[in-house]
């Protein structure tokens, strides 16, 4: 159960740092999207 509990906690900032740039590319996207537009 420790052994789970510690490749739990070193997985979980790799998911989240993850999850940041894919929103950060998501609204990079949406901006220039929006830029090209106009």
């Amino acid at each position: 159960m420790q052994k789970l509990n510690g490749l739990n906690l070193t997985t979980l900032p790799n998911k989240v740092k993850t999850a940041a740039q894919a929103k950060f590319i998501l609204i990079f996207l949406l901006k220039a999207h929006l830029l090209l537009r106009d």
